[in-house]
């Protein structure tokens, strides 16, 4: 798989999260722009670039993002950015293809929720009923009208 080399920015960035400081805030310092800041877990879930440098600069720190910061009452806070590199950083699989992250996320989602439906905490889906009208007759699915082909003599 060829990838690009990591860029400055992107280190910087990852150095910055480490330190501490806010998804946004980091990420505007680094140099992106305010409005790629604002979508944290977009940009991380579709650069590979800034999902290795964070990798990288956890394990020469030592220090990893994957526990949440306790809450705090203070108005910006870790936790949301601690998740998102939990989802998207920590359990991407080691051929680190970002367009696998996605896909893992969306599975990890219905997982969650059938399991959910499995201990009752939420109600189970309605059989979903196909289009078209039953053969008054004979009782058969109809597609197309009232009465199937049989019933009718065509």
């Amino acid at each position: 798989m060829r990838h690009k080399r990591i860029t400055e920015r992107h280190r910087k960035a990852a150095r910055l999260l480490c330190e501490g400081k806010s998804a946004y805030r980091a990420l505007t310092e680094a140099g992106f722009s305010r409005w790629t800041a604002r979508n944290f877990t977009q940009i991380l879930c579709r650069s590979w670039l800034l999902r290795e440098a964070i990798r990288e600069e956890q394990e020469q720190r030592g220090i990893y993002l994957n526990k949440p910061s306790p809450k705090r009452r203070k108005r910006w806070d870790r936790r949301p950015m601690a998740l998102a590199v939990t989802n998207y950083v920590n359990s991407v699989p080691e051929d680190n293809d970002a367009r696998l992250v996605p896909q893992l996320y969306r599975d990890s989602k219905h997982a969650e929720k059938l399991n959910k439906q499995e201990r009752g905490e939420l109600p189970r889906q309605p059989e979903r009923r196909s289009y078209g009208n039953s053969c008054p007759s004979c009782g058969q699915h109809s597609p197309g009208g009232f009465m199937c082909q049989r019933c009718c003599g065509f």
